[in-house]
């Protein structure tokens, strides 16, 4: 039910319109209809005669995954579709073997080879439409077409029209959580445009708005809308229930922190140039007021008012994305946590000190009272440990840490006087090395491959008499197997004891940068268990 509901609010947000059963004229290809046109050619007479484009949801979804794909690297593929009236249909879509950088793609040799290569077995499985556009990534920096952008689609135009090119910001789809997409043709060469604005504002980064304002009168956009039949409500089902656990674990507030972060950068930098502008126009700053006049120059006056109005729509922009972030983690909250009006800050609160403490208080007892049960986002990790016998009660403790690449855990004990005789701890996303050293027989070392999904089980002597750590080493090396380091999540589980004279009551649950999680949770804790001394990784 809920890959359904996933599923139908992405076709809400976006607009994706069913097509009648009865009349799905959109899905018959009619080659000799299509050779008419191509052979009339009337968009060589009307520079706007195409005003409108179709995307079906499946192409949508298949560029949208592959732009996200390519995180900060802009990615490139071709549609394929048809053309009726003064709108271009695509039907499908695919991805193109070309490596692009930051800021710019193109297809080379390669990339030309694999779409002959892809257009000829396609046609082989009755899939007819022909190649009619193009699309490419943005990451974080809007859809509009840049100097390179206008040069290939004006060839694409004077070679293979009818073509488009298609523009999807993956980074402003996870932060407004709707398809960021732009669909453009170019003018002819020497055409010189009908003086008007963006039919709308969009932000666009200091470092791109020269490239963008030279080449904005060099093309113009395409009203854009959505389709799907039934057909592709199963397909996008299908696509649902594989991918919506992945979805719904993440946050768009850790998944796009380094975007927000260029966002943040950005505005500053747009508002110190704001505020230089205004200190040379003199007396009177933005108003331009001054001994020249009562108001000064109005053209100046309105450029400089329309800089601070860009402004402030950027910055109500990236308040937006970052409330919708926190609203999507309050739902996930409430739906996922047993009380989701538990006390926040013992929920977020900063991890426990656990300084070496080599004795156990004594009389410590096992935190017991009026306690809330943990999240149930956890239960399938806690049931395991049960079932396993490796607590006789469920843990009353988790702390939640990621951990990037280069970053380490120095030697220590957890403190006996705080957590009780079993400590387990679940290594998600990627591998590393424990190394485990005797307390006071230096020689006594032991280093533990864990892998990705393992689980290590510390007590008895290992709980006690040897302090554990990660080094920050980018590369280790244990029983052969080399081991490259990569960003990692852990879920650590413990007992938190408290003294006799100590009415303790409720659960500790820390989280450093919470709510990172794994797509593959269901299955964790499959891998054989390696054991040295009492250490042991399940």
């Amino acid at each position: 039910m809920d890959a359904i509901n996933a599923r139908k609010n992405f076709e809400f947000i976006n607009n994706i319109r069913s097509v009648n059963p009865e009349s799905d004229q959109i899905y018959h290809f009619d080659e000799a209809e299509q050779k008419r046109i191509l052979n009339e050619s009337p968009w060589k007479k009307d520079p706007h005669y195409f005003t409108h484009i179709k995307i079906s949801a499946v192409a949508l979804i298949k560029m949208v995954m592959h732009a996200r794909s390519g995180g900060s690297i802009e990615v490139m593929g071709m549609m394929q579709g048809k053309v009726q009236g003064n709108t271009i249909i695509i039907m499908d879509a695919f991805a193109l073997p070309v490596e692009g950088t930051e800021t710019r793609v193109n297809a080379q040799a390669e990339g030309y080879e694999y779409m002959v290569q892809y257009m000829t077995k396609i046609k082989e499985v009755g899939r007819l439409e022909n190649a009619i556009g193009w699309y490419h990534s943005h990451p974080g920096y809007g859809c509009w077409l840049s100097g390179i952008d206008v040069n290939t689609q004006m060839q694409n135009q004077q070679f293979q029209d009818p073509f488009v090119a298609v523009v999807i910001d993956p980074n402003r789809t996870i932060s407004a959580g709707k398809v960021e997409i732009g669909a453009f043709r170019t003018y002819p060469e020497g055409y010189k445009a009908p003086d008007e604005g963006p039919s709308e504002y969009q932000t666009i980064p200091l470092s791109k708005i020269e490239d963008f304002g030279v080449h904005c009168k060099q093309y113009y956009p395409l009203e854009i809308s959505h389709f799907k039949s039934t057909l592709d409500t199963q397909l996008l089902d299908q696509l649902w229930n594989k991918y919506w656990v992945n979805t719904l674990s993440q946050s768009p507030l850790l998944s796009n922190r380094e975007y927000a972060a260029r966002q943040m950068s950005d505005l500053a930098e747009k508002l110190q140039m704001t505020a230089n502008m205004a200190s040379r126009a003199g007396p009177g700053g933005f108003g331009g007021m001054g001994t020249g006049g009562q108001f000064g120059k109005d053209k100046k006056k309105k450029q400089e008012e329309s800089q601070l109005s860009k402004i402030t729509r950027d910055s109500n922009k990236i308040s937006v994305e970052a409330t919708h972030g926190l609203i999507s983690q309050v739902l996930k909250n409430v739906l996922f946590t047993a009380n989701p009006h538990q006390n926040e800050t013992s929920a977020l609160g900063n991890p426990i000190d656990t300084d070496t403490i080599l004795s156990p208080a004594p009389g410590a007892q096992r935190v017991v009272g009026n306690m809330e049960r943990l999240p149930g986002m956890f239960d399938f990790v806690t049931d395991r440990l049960l079932d396993r016998q490796i607590y006789k009660t469920s843990p009353n403790s988790i702390i939640v840490n990621e951990y990037e690449a280069g970053q380490g855990i120095m030697p220590h004990v957890d403190a006996p006087k705080l957590f009780g005789p079993t400590i387990t701890a679940l290594s998600l996303l990627s591998d590393c090395v424990m190394t485990f050293q005797h307390v006071k027989d230096f020689s006594l070392v032991y280093r533990i491959h864990l892998p990705r999904r393992s689980l290590v089980v510390m007590n008895d002597s290992c709980r006690y008499d040897y302090k554990h750590s990660i080094s920050k080493d980018l590369v280790e090396v244990v029983n052969g197997i080399e081991i490259m380091r990569a960003r990692r999540v852990s879920i650590t589980y413990r007992d938190m004891l408290v003294d006799n004279q100590t009415q303790g009551q409720g659960q500790s649950q820390t989280f450093s940068r919470c709510g990172v999680q794994d797509s593959g949770l269901p299955s964790m804790c499959n891998n054989k268990t390696v054991s040295k001394g009492a250490c042991s990784s399940t």
